[in-house]
């Protein structure tokens, strides 16, 4: 991999918001310290890794204003993948630094409002035209070669540390440190706008570095660093113990679960066939008290009366004369 260095900034009208201009950056690296960096504002945050170094330089002040006369800021993203490179491009953190110390008018963004002009710009980012292919880097990196700075950098006596922007020497132990990463270190460098003490210095996440040199606007203001006491990795958790059985894995319940689910509905079904064998049985006993259609069983209500069913009394004999005679 190569240099690659990103820029970012607006137009005037409103549609031409802020865009990276030719090619955006493959991750947004430096998204994780926005609470400790304040982006809209000038921040430095520097970060060395095994693999490449990355530089984010933000709240550049540009001369042009957008149509409610608001100032335009540029953002330069830098990944270099050598040394050599990250050396190439150091002179202008050095510069960057200065100027957010001293707060003057910015050298970087005068440069990049002459080698971007506000007309170009507009054009590009509403679709107009095109950037030429590489111009960024090149104008960038021309810049680099010519910058100066009076800061000195010295060698900071800790790892992790923070200190006052404010403070000559701790812009010079901050420099002192970024020149480190350049030597095999891994380590994060970073002006945080949000950082009020130690306390919140020891909060940013830095696991993963060796070194971690913070800058701020400390309360109250001191002129040395202070050692930062670096926060343990999180332990990760043995997938085994040598005392117990490694737990269960879910993929190894599933076959259990499904047999006790087969087996609770199959006792559930049988339970609904015996219920419905004794209730067919109790039906057919009903069915079988129950007389033919016609006949009422003796005793009843019914047989009592149905005028059908009433003996009629019998017919009494006529009583001859002989019969009278008799008696």
């Amino acid at each position: 991999m190569i240099m690659q260095i990103y820029l970012r900034t607006r137009g005037k009208s409103r549609d031409l918001d802020y865009k990276w201009l030719d090619k955006s950056p493959p991750e947004e690296w430096w998204q994780p310290y926005s609470r400790i960096c304040k982006f809209d504002d000038r921040s430095i945050l520097v970060a060395a890794s095994e693999k490449s170094f990355r530089i984010f330089l933000s709240g550049i002040p540009s001369s042009r204003k957008d149509q409610h006369n608001t100032a335009i800021r540029f953002t330069l993203s830098i990944e270099a993948a050598t040394q050599e490179e990250f050396r190439e491009i150091f002179p202008i953190i050095t510069v960057w630094l200065s100027e957010i110390k001293t707060g003057a008018e910015s050298t970087v963004g005068d440069f990049l409002d002459r080698s971007f002009p506000g007309e170009s710009i507009d054009s590009i980012l509403s679709g107009a035209s095109t950037i030429e292919n590489g111009r960024i880097k090149s104008a960038v990196l021309h810049f680099a070669g010519k910058c100066s700075s009076d800061i000195v950098f010295k060698k900071p006596k800790f790892l992790s540390w923070v200190g006052d922007i404010r403070s000559k020497n701790s812009c010079s132990y901050f420099l002192g440190s970024i020149n480190d990463f350049a030597t095999g270190k891994t380590g994060l460098a970073l002006y945080g706008n949000f950082v009020e003490n130690i306390q919140d210095a020891e909060a940013i996440p830095s696991q993963n570095y060796d070194c971690l040199a913070v800058l701020a606007q400390l309360d109250p203001p001191v002129e040395n660093i202070a050692e930062l006491k670096k926060k343990a990795a999180p332990q990760t958790i043995p997938t085994q113990h040598p005392e117990r059985r490694p737990p269960l894995g879910l993929h190894k319940l599933l076959p259990a679960i499904i047999l006790f689910l087969i087996a609770i509905t199959a006792l559930i079904f049988i339970v609904i066939l015996i219920m419905a064998t004794t209730q067919g049985q109790q039906n057919t006993t009903l069915l079988q008290k129950i007389p033919p259609k016609g006949i009422v069983p003796p005793g009843s209500a019914t047989n009592l009366l149905n005028p059908l069913q009433i003996k009629q009394p019998l017919p009494q004999k006529t009583q001859t004369k002989q019969d009278r005679t008799t008696y």
